[in-house]
């Protein structure tokens, strides 16, 4: 299959309409993985106002769900491979719709299942209700304008990130390695999702392989300070799977990468406590005495415990009605059938099989499209398995984009054939007329 960066024949066509709907998808993305986690840190660590970006994110899901009724009255599309890619994505799109209703029709009962439900009542409704629909919106127009400019965009904040980072190591250390603040922490997760976002689609928008090695290297050691173990291991493995099948490049890799780390390792051994190594959570964990696995496993069991009662309608909020505060969800995707019960959970296995035909399909794919959908593809789906609760909604970003770009390429081959083929009975009416 050829390589191609940009989706030249989309199944949205061009307008001010489709182009906003793509702005407002960019700006989501980019208020929830960049502006949002490095802003809480500046409101934590250095006092700065409070913004509820949760309102500033309705707003946008508000402005994007008018514009996608006015995109739909114009009727601005290319029906017949719309229709397929909606069809295709009937199960994800039934999965949100469920999981909306759902959290509006348990509002009046959560209420009473803790001092502070309301306020996680919302933040709930800001993570899958504007979350997962905005993300999927996103996810389904990411590719449709301007991909050179995104790919310039994310560059700019992936080193903005990267410098902010270690501008800030002393409060990361004291904070998340050594322990020694403890009235203002904020949650490093936050941090590590954002950053590693942008990491993988730099790294698919890059060509040249040694520059790619170098951001490789700078992101694990950005984790090195930020200890996202979960986080930490499944970057490592989506970006280093795809090397397996390559063993030259796997090879390069791998040495550049010992060189690179050698040295950095050098310099940092003369200005670094040791106890900063021996007490990282990413590096040196010890799963005996480990008390963050530890109240994980608590969680999980008292969670399955109420939902072999409440195994097919769930129980939205349930963890706060058992633990009394929030954070208490189970670590991994079984959250969302504790949530939500088991046909959107069966919907959602569902689009993420979805997800995976569809990679299979372009498997001899080689543009940063099709590329940058597996890696995060699989930087997800196995922190979803061990790590990530249904609040975190990459999922629904995926699973669109993949679909729409596939319907796309099926879209350009049908028009670069019905063009050859008006073609052809052109050059044939032209040698009738001359006979």
């Amino acid at each position: 299959m050829k390589k191609i960066n940009e989706i030249e024949y989309h199944i949205i066509k061009k307008s001010w309409i489709a182009s906003s709907i793509w702005l407002m998808g960019l700006l989501y993305l980019i208020i929830l993985y960049f502006i949002t986690p490095i802003y809480k840190f500046c409101e934590v660590y250095f006092d700065y106002p409070k913004i509820n970006f949760s309102a500033i994110r309705l707003i946008l899901f508000l402005i994007t769900l008018s514009l996608i009724s006015l995109l739909i009255l114009t009727n601005n599309n290319r029906l017949v491979f719309v229709k397929r890619a909606i069809s295709t994505l009937v199960p994800a799109i039934t999965c949100i719709s469920l999981v909306i209703i759902i959290i509006i029709i348990s509002y009046p009962f959560v209420q009473s299942y803790a001092s502070d439900a309301l306020n996680i009542y919302l933040l709930r409704v800001d993570a899958c209700v504007v979350g997962y629909s905005m993300i999927f919106i996103a996810g389904f127009f990411f590719d449709h304008s301007k991909r050179k400019a995104t790919q310039q965009l994310f560059m700019y904040l992936w080193v903005i990130f990267t410098v902010f980072i270690f501008f800030n190591l002393n409060i990361l250390i004291a904070s998340f390695i050594l322990y020694g603040v403890y009235e203002k922490i904020i949650n490093y997760i936050f941090l590590s999702n954002g950053y590693l976002f942008f990491s993988i689609f730099l790294l698919y928008f890059i060509e040249k392989q040694s520059i790619k090695i170098l951001i490789w290297a700078i992101v694990l050691i950005v984790m090195f300070f930020v200890p996202s173990r979960s986080n930490t291991i499944c970057f490592i493995f989506a970006t280093l799977f795809p090397l397996l099948f390559n063993l030259k490049r796997l090879l390069y890799f791998f040495l550049t990468l010992v060189l690179f780390i050698s040295f950095f390792g050098y310099i940092l051994s003369g200005s670094l406590d040791s106890e900063i190594i021996t007490r990282n959570r990413t590096f040196s964990s010890d799963l005996e005495i480990d008390t963050s696995l530890e109240i994980r496993l608590y969680q999980a069991n008292k969670n399955f415990e109420n939902l072999q009662s409440t195994w097919f309608f769930g129980d939205f909020m349930g963890d706060i009605r058992i633990h009394g505060e929030d954070g208490n969800e189970t670590h991994s995707y079984i959250s969302f059938w504790e949530q939500f019960g088991i046909i959107p959970f069966l919907l959602m296995l569902i689009s993420v099989f979805t997800l995976l035909y569809y990679l299979y399909l372009l498997r001899r794919d080689t543009s940063q499209i099709y590329k940058s959908t597996l890696i995060l593809s699989l930087f997800f789906i196995p922190s979803m398995l061990f790590a990530k609760s249904y609040g975190y909604n990459l999922i629904w970003f995926m699973i669109p984009r993949i679909v729409v770009y596939y319907q796309s390429l099926k879209y350009e081959k049908f028009e670069k054939q019905k063009t050859n083929q008006e073609i052809l009975i052109g050059d044939n009416l032209k040698s009738q007329v001359i006979l």
